[in-house]
């Protein structure tokens, strides 16, 4: 990466924007960055910084912190950087968050952190993480890598340079970020930890597995109770146990296959003579069956002549049905005709009744009924109106009184209206003729009398009332008179009204046959009560003549159809006697002892049928098992029952025995399984553990590690070495051959690995570093700087740096010294490498052309270049 143009705004002390072209300034690959201190000359490496990853080189700077104190509230804060990588141009701008006035109003706004990134194809990033691994990934090195390779911080590497081993060591561990290899040694001894116990939990595993193994064998017994367990043998025991079991389950399995066909055979044996057996008991039951049947055989015979008895007396029975139809017929119409003639009788009474109070209500007679209901009805609906009126007539003459009285109260009130606009008006009309009297003059005539004396003037009262008053007052007195009108109008039309009213209800007086002093609501009660009585007494009427009539025709029925039924029930009497006699029956009560009802014949033809199936599948029976036992003979089941049995209980033995050989063979199986499976994993961790256990130990100074030195003192010291052989190079060419740098072997000399010593070629000896001059010493340290800048640069797989930044150290080194130190920091701008040296010793000045020079004010610094 090597700068372009850099553009910083606001930023740190720099108040305003202040940009550097670094093409104008390090045209020749070295410049020098200068100003007093404090003024920010190391800003600007913290700019570049800043817009690459977003961080700043000084531990105690934070980006909240990066906006100028000195900035205008207008004025934002940002860094931009051009840059060439790899001969492409890429653009960066980034702000930070901070915290600058409100353009408008007052208060302070947080600004947030921003970033744009232009590719030299013009595409664009703008997410924070997407810039910070774009950046990384160009440049190849992360924040920390990228500042400790482009600024030589002189501070850090003169300490580097005299510092105790023990803090040297913590120099190097930073500057190489060897925690790692500490790292590494702590992870070994956890791995070499962690595989003791997998392999402690194995043991425990295996022996676990060994406990289950079920044998009684004394090798197995004497090999697993020793201290000193042979896994391996215990594992060949096994083995052999799993094939012996094997065996032995081979030899069951044949015995027993050979018992179950003895076991079958006999059952089969017992079978047959089981069936025979119960053959001969079968037809034993069915001769005893037989002959309890055959005893039945009268009783059958019995119920055989019994139902066809029956059979003949169901022929009887449809004229004994027809016989006692017609006689209950016979004996309802007696009842009916009874009846008919009680209800006969009570008709006529109950129209005997009726016709009493007709005559009571119609003396007239039946014929004036119609007309003397309508007359009444006519009279009610009179007198119905008549009440509707004489309602009207009150509420009429109600509101008549209402409005005299309203009348009245207004005339009063017009009345005192009246008189007073009449006194204020004369009171007015006299103040008019005083004040007219005022302007007489003697010898004048008057206006009104033509007089030309005036003994006696008019005067103007005190109170004289005022136009407005007046016609305010005669207004009053007009809407009175006005309200009077109206209601003595109403008065006359509700008037009018109440006569209207009272001629009508004279009339309904009259229509309704009312006298004016009769009480209309008891009249109008009576009335309804004799229509009611009226309508009710027509109803009867019609009804006791329906019901006459209908009872006669009844009651002539029944007396045609009581012959009608004796007639018939004669007849059937005699079609009963015929069938009687033709069927052999001497008289009723023979056949009612010979009929049975269809239930009761079916269930004595069922009784018959199944009595006949019986003895037929009896016979049959009989035959067959005399033929299925003809030759043989009844077994004695006992003795092949208990050899049966024992067969049975051997059989029992035997499965007991196999299975417990296949539980055992089983677990034995499975422990052997378990046992394989847990050595071989034993094995593969043993074999780990031997080389994790080797590892760990040299990385803690043990075992095979002859020197004894830990991991981390080792690496730092190969790290050490490869400095010291590139700071060399350059230590040797400033002091003109005279220095070397050379770290003292601990084991030859018993030294820490880390002691550094100086050799000086004028005196043949080593010597302390301490001992060097200031100027000595900074040339010491540049080289070590740049030495440990090459061993960064070849262990970062040979990344160049284009741009380095030298900070501070040169004002301790003499004229001469000072002219080897540029002359070597020359010798390194070579291709297109820029070299910045950040100082403000005023000789470097005077030798060096390009420079950037940072100017300190009141007001904040600026650039000058």
């Amino acid at each position: 990466m090597k700068p372009v143009n850099l553009t910083i705004s606001a930023w740190g002390p720099y108040k305003d924007r202040e940009v550097i072209e670094f093409d104008n300034v390090a045209r020749k690959g070295l410049f020098l960055i200068s100003g007093p201190t404090g003024a920010g000359k190391t800003t600007i490496f913290d700019a570049i910084t800043f817009a690459l990853y977003g961080n700043v080189s000084g531990s105690i700077r934070e980006t909240r912190q990066l906006r100028s104190d000195f900035a205008q509230p207008e004025t934002d804060t940002y860094v931009e950087l051009t840059f060439l990588h790899k001969g492409e141009e890429y653009r960066i701008r980034r702000t930070p968050e901070y915290e600058r006035p409100k353009r408008k109003g007052s208060g302070m706004l947080l600004a947030k952190p921003t970033v744009l990134l232009t590719m030299p194809d013009g595409k664009e990033y703008d997410r924070l993480l997407d810039v910070k691994a774009k950046v990384e990934e160009l440049l190849g090195l992360d924040y920390g890598q990228f500042k400790q390779i482009s600024m030589l911080a002189q501070g850090e590497y003169t300490q580097l340079l005299v510092a105790e081993p023990k803090e040297r060591r913590k120099i190097l561990s930073k500057i190489f970020d060897l925690n790692i290899y500490q790292q590494l040694k702590f992870s070994l001894r956890d791995r070499e930890r962690r595989l003791k116990e997998q392999m402690t939990e194995l043991i425990n595993k295996i022996d676990e597995a060994l406990s289950a193994v079920v044998t009684d064998r004394e090798d197995w017994l004497t090999a697993y109770r020793s201290e000193n367990r042979n896994y391996q043998e215990l594992s060949r025991i096994l083995q052999e146990l799993i094939r012996d079991d094997r065996e032995f389950r081979r030899v069951q399995k044949e015995r027993w296959e050979r018992l179950e066909k003895e076991e079958n055979a006999m059952v089969a044996e017992y079978t047959r003579a089981r069936q025979t057996n119960q053959l001969f008991a079968q037809l034993s039951q069915v001769k005893e069956e037989l002959s309890c049947l055959q005893s039945r055989q009268e009783e059958t015979e019995q119920k055989k002549e019994r139902l066809s008895s029956a059979g003949r007396a169901r022929l009887v029975r449809p004229y004994e049905v027809a016989y006692e139809k017609a006689e209950q017929q016979q004996k309802e119409a007696e009842e009916k005709l009874g009846k008919a003639r009680e209800s006969w009788a009570r008709i006529s009474q109950e129209a005997q009744a009726l016709e009493l109070e007709k005559q009571k209500l119609l003396p007239e007679g039946e014929e004036h009924l119609a007309s003397y209901l309508t007359e009444c009805q006519e009279r009610l609906t009179h007198i119905s109106l008549l009440e509707e009126q004489q309602k009207q007539l009150r509420q009429t003459e109600q509101k008549l009184s209402q409005k005299q009285k309203e009348y009245l109260r207004l005339e009063a009130q017009e009345e005192r209206k009246r008189k007073r606009y009449e006194e204020k008006d004369r009171a007015y009309r006299r103040a008019a003729i005083g004040l007219a009297a005022q302007e007489l003059k003697d010898g004048e005539p008057c206006p009104l009398c033509g007089s030309t004396e005036h003994p006696k003037k008019a005067r103007v009262t005190k109170e004289v009332p005022d136009e407005e008053t007046l016609k305010r007052l005669k207004q009053e007195h007009q809407d009175i008179k006005d309200q009077l009108a109206a209601v003595q109008q109403d008065a006359a039309g509700l008037k009018g009204e109440r006569d209207c009213t009272k001629l009508t209800v004279e009339q309904h007086l009259i229509l309704a046959k009312v006298a004016a002093d009769q009480d209309v609501p008891a009249l109008r009660k009576d009335i309804s009560h004799q229509i009611r009585d009226l309508e009710k007494l027509q109803k009867a009427l019609r009804a006791s003549q329906l019901k006459t009539e209908g009872q006669r025709t009844i009651l002539e029925h029944m007396e045609e159809e009581l012959p009608e039924a004796m007639k018939n029930l004669e007849q059937a009497r005699k079609e009963f006697l015929k069938i009687l006699s033709r069927q052999g029956y001497e008289n009723p009560d023979s056949y009612r002892f010979s009929f049975l009802d269809e239930k009761t014949a079916g269930a004595l033809d069922r009784e018959i049928r199944s009595y006949e199936q019986q003895l037929h599948l009896a016979q049959e029976n009989q035959k067959r098992l005399e033929r299925e036992t003809k030759g043989k003979e009844i077994k004695d089941l006992t003795e092949l029952s208990k050899a049966l049995e024992e067969k049975r209980r051997e059989k029992q033995k035997l499965s007991k025995e196999k299975e417990t050989l296949a539980a055992r063979l089983e677990g034995n199986r499975r422990a052997s399984l378990s046992l394989g499976e847990k050595l071989g994993e034993w094995d593969q961790k043993n074999d780990l553990f031997g080389k994790v256990s080797d590892l760990a130990q040299v990385t803690r100074g043990d075992g095979k590690n002859h020197l004894k030195l830990l991991f981390e003192d080792y690496v730092s010291g190969s790290y050490f070495d490869q400095v010291l052989y590139a700071a060399n190079f350059r230590l040797r060419d400033m002091t003109t051959g005279r220095y070397e740098l050379s770290r003292i072997d601990r084991a030859a000399h018993g030294h820490d690995s880390l002691e550094l010593m100086v050799f000086d070629a004028h005196t043949g000896k080593y010597r302390p570093v301490r001992t060097l001059s200031g100027g000595e010493a900074f040339q010491a340290a540049l080289s070590l700087a740049l030495g440990t800048t090459d061993v960064i640069q070849n262990h970062m797989g040979g990344i160049e740096i284009e741009t380095l930044f030298v900070d501070e150290g040169f004002g301790s080194l003499d004229s001469e010294a000072l002219d080897q130190a540029v002359r070597t920091l020359m010798s390194l701008v070579e291709g297109d490498r820029l070299i910045g040296i950040i100082s403000h010793v005023g000789e470097l000045k005077e030798r060096l052309d390009n420079q950037i020079e940072v100017v300190r004010t009141p007001a904040g610094s600026h650039i000058r270049t």
